[in-house]
Formats: C-alpha cells, structure tokens, sequence
C-alpha cells in the first residue's frame, strides 16, 4: 500500500519524526546527517563569517582611497585593445618597460566596472573579502576540526588579516587554498591533488606578486619532507614526488604574458629599497593599535596549542617561523603567518583519525558551506547595488582625499603639460585625467627605487626643486593643501615668482608656471 507523504516516517523537508517501538525519534536532515535546527544554526554562522568583511568594506569603502584607480585604469585599457601593457602607459616615461603583474586581476576590475560602473570597485573588494573567509574557514576545517572551534579561529584569522590591500586579501585567499591542498598532499600524494596545486599557481602568478611566497611554501613543504624522511628513517610521503611539484610550480608562475620577467618583477614588487624605507605597510610592526595585539595573542595562543602537542611537525614549526620573520617584519604581509598559525591549529585541534559521533559535534557538510557562500554571495551583491554609482557620492560615502574638484578644474581650464602632483594621487590621475600623464604612481617597479627616492626626497624638502628635473619641466603642479612643498611655493619668493595658484580648496592647491 503507497505511503502518504503525510504518514509517520515519510520525508517532508529538513526534519521528520518516525515511531520506532511506540516511540517517536527525530530524523536527520538530507545534509549528511545533521539535524534541520543545527544545519540551520551552522549556515547562519557560516554566513554571518563570510558576511561580515564584506559588510565592513560596503560601510568604511577602504578600497575607494587606495591604488585601485590605477588597477581600474589598466584593466579597461586591456579590455579595449585587447593587449598586454608591456610599456610606461599613463605615464611621462611611456617608452620603459613595465612589466604588470596584476593583469589578469585588472581585467575582473575591468570587466565589473563595464558592468557595475564605480561599484564596481566596492564589488570587487567585497568580493575578496568573501572568497577569503571562505577559503580561511575551510583551512580551520581541513583536518575535521570542530565546528565551533573552527567558526573562533577563522572569525579571529579574518578580523587580524583586514588591514592589508584588496591585492594582499587576494594572496592570502591563494595561500589559504595552497596550504589545504598540501595538507591534503601530506596525507596521501595524489597527482591530482598537485595539478590542483599547480593551476592555482599559475593563476595566482598572474593575480599578484604574492605568488612567490606560494613557490616558498612548496619548496619548505619538499624540505620538511626530506628531512622527515632520514630522520623517521620510513617512506612516508614520496619525497620525490614531492621535489618534482616543487620544480613544477617554479616553473609555473613564468606562465604568464611576461614569461621570466615575471617573477623577478614580483620580486622586486614586494621588496623594493624605497617601499622597505618610506611605505607605512612595508615597515615592522609597531604594536600601537589594539588589533596589533590581537595579532600578537593569536600567534601566541596557536604556538602554545602546538607546545602542547607529543609530536612536532617540522614543516609546520618551519612556516609560522618564516612567517613570523616576515610578517613582523612587513605589516602588508601579516596574513602569512596568521594563516599558517590557523593551518596548525587545524592540525591540532583535528581529529582525521577518529570518527565524530553525530549525536554530539556533527560535520557539516560541503553542500551546507556551498549552500552558505551562495547566500552571502547573492547579500554581496544586494549591498553592492545600494553603493553609489557616481564618482562624488563614492569619494564623499569613503571619506576619501581625492582632488576630484582640482582635476575638473584642470580638465576644463586645459592647463598644459607636463604636470607634477603628490604621489598617492598619481594612480587616481592616471584614471581621472588620461589626457594628464603623471610623473609617479604606486608602480614603484617601473619608475625604480632612484626615480621614486629623488621623488621622495624632493617632497620632503630634502633636495631644492630646481635640481629636479620632473619638477623644472612641470607647467602644472598638483599638491595637497597642507604639504611641505605647498608652503615652500606659495611663501618662498623665489618659487613664489615662477607659479601662481589657480585653484585652492581644503584638500589640493593647483599651480601653473608663470
């Protein structure tokens, strides 16, 4: 006789109820198992965890006031001429070799700006922020680690990791899929595991100059093997094997429209001599702020957790202190070491060896992750929508120092060639003013360490401006209102003498040359 689905035992939804021996018991929900009110419960937290860098990006708009105006610029240039920047553009030295490493993510800011317009920018932030919660949550997850414990972990990862650029958001996603899938290698060496590996890397070389610390990593990865091999004296992974990944992924990352420009380029991206001396990200950590203190405990705790382990890892111990050295060392790159850090508490605090028992901690399962990811993907988008769409009201809602009016004002008065502005305005030109080419933006490869320390040094009142060349040929100048070089022209009579002011609000003074 058919059953009908109203009858005891018959599935409706996320719960049912079926007697048993006279007595009614409450099934499990199609989500491997769990409970409907649990599986419920860990889709809101999972949501919430994704959400929530997001959400923050949609209020402060960090990413309006930073160097994304360059990466806006470039990208739609690739998209209408269909090429790869290989030269200066946008620039007064037009004719040097550039070899632009962040293409491929340029062309994403590229395509949603076709699409979105300046929400575009918003958009793309918010959308790092959510594939790097997704990414760190299942890190804390890779070795069955409780669900709770892992909501914690990953919850304090993201919130120490919100301080760097959209790009260095980026990597650590990259870093956070890397280190799971050598995890997974760990355990058991599979070919396709390490294909996996290698297109990540392959992608990430074209994304940002990240990368190279995702070559470190598997490199370290085939050290620690070798070394456990002669000192438990056993196979264990196939440290061979494990060599030729290593190989391959170096030889990946020159998959790229650069070829083997592209990783020296990196190189030289992430550890130039003027960054390391005059850029506030690239300095050591000051231990100021409260967050950095957080940092700092979260690092302690997770080494204290493994003190308390019977067994070192040795890859393990020797990431987090590589990446102690460079994340302190570096405050842009603190998301190396908070990440390694969750790696090894995933590992500690796992149980891969032992099965959970449904009744107390139930393993959520990937579709209800998925499932979460969706539904924060489509919360992503609704509050994108709401950002606004001109340019006045983007700059006004982030707060953001940009001489919008200052440039109108160029544009309508054409004022002539070449111009000379302060230098975290050289990327917001390049985009604005395409008509203007700038002197210096955040491209510190291209102009290289002499071009961008005579820059510096000359905005600082170190060197007179006469001695400047890209200063003696300016007819425009653009500086801030409160800026050193500002005053000297306006109240030294011999500068005084060769500029007059055309324009002057709170935020930018606008000269030209007599």
């Amino acid at each position: 006789m058919a059953m009908s689905p109203f009858d005891p035992g018959t599935t409706t939804g996320m719960k049912t109820e079926t007697k048993v021996g006279g007595a009614f018991t409450r099934s499990r929900s199609p989500l491997r198992g769990v409970p409907a009110g649990l599986a419920s419960a860990e889709i809101a937290l999972l949501v919430l965890l994704f959400c929530a860098g997001a959400l923050a990006e949609s209020v402060k708009l960090k990413s309006v006031s930073t160097d994304v105006w360059m990466h806006l610029r470039a990208g739609t240039w690739i998209l209408q001429h269909h090429s790869i920047p290989r030269t200066g553009l946008f620039s007064q030295i037009p004719d040097s070799p550039w070899v632009d490493g962040h293409w491929l993510y340029q062309v994403l800011l590229g395509l949603s700006s076709s699409i979105l317009g300046l929400r575009a920018i918003p958009f793309v932030a918010m959308l790092s922020r959510l594939l790097l919660g997704v990414c760190t949550f299942r890190l804390a997850r890779s070795r069955n680690a409780p669900f709770p414990l892992a909501i914690v972990v990953s919850g304090l990862a993201l919130l120490i990791m919100d301080r760097g650029s959209e790009l260095s958001l980026v990597s650590a996603a990259f870093f956070a899929l890397e280190l799971c899938i050598i995890e997974c290698l760990r355990g058991n060496f599979s070919w396709r595991a390490a294909l996996s590996l290698l297109s990540l890397l392959a992608v990430w070389a074209n994304v940002d100059s990240g990368f190279i610390y995702g070559v470190l990593c598997v490199t370290l990865f085939a050290v620690a093997s070798t070394f456990t091999l002669f000192r438990q004296a056993s196979p264990g992974a196939n440290v061979g094997k494990v060599w030729i990944l290593a190989v391959a992924a170096a030889a990946t990352t020159v998959i790229s429209p650069y070829g083997f420009a592209a990783p020296g380029e990196a190189w030289l991206d992430l550890f130039s001599k003027t960054g390391m001396k005059h850029f506030a990200e690239l300095q050591p950590m000051a231990f100021r702020t409260p967050m950095d203190f957080v940092a700092l405990l979260f690092v302690m705790g997770s080494m204290t957790v493994l003190g308390f382990r019977r067994r070192y890892d040795l890859f393990q111990l020797s990431a987090i202190g590589i990446a102690m050295a460079l994340g302190f060392r570096f405050q842009r790159d603190f998301w190396l070491v908070t990440l390694c850090c969750v790696a090894a508490l995933a590992d500690a605090l796992g149980r891969p060896d032992q099965a959970e028992a449904e009744d107390l901690s139930p393993s959520p399962d990937p579709r209800t992750a998925i499932l979460a990811a969706t539904i924060a993907g489509f919360i992503l988008v609704v509050v994108a929508m709401r950002e606004p769409r001109d340019l006045n009201s983007l700059v006004a809602k982030a707060k953001a120092n940009l001489p919008v009016a200052a440039c109108d004002m160029i544009r309508s008065a054409q004022l002539p060639n070449p111009i000379f502005q302060s230098y975290q305005w050289g990327s917001f030109l390049a985009w604005y003013l395409p008509e203007q080419p700038v002197v210096i933006d955040n491209r510190v490869s291209l102009y290289g360490d002499e071009r961008n320390e005579r820059f510096i040094n000359l905005v600082e009142g170190k060197t007179r401006v006469e001695q400047d060349p890209d200063f003696s040929t300016a007819n425009t100048v653009l500086l801030e209102a409160n800026s050193g070089l500002t005053n000297a022209l306006l109240n030294i009579p011999q500068l005084s003498a060769q500029f007059r002011v055309v324009y002057q609000d709170d935020i930018a003074v606008v000269f030209v040359r007599r």
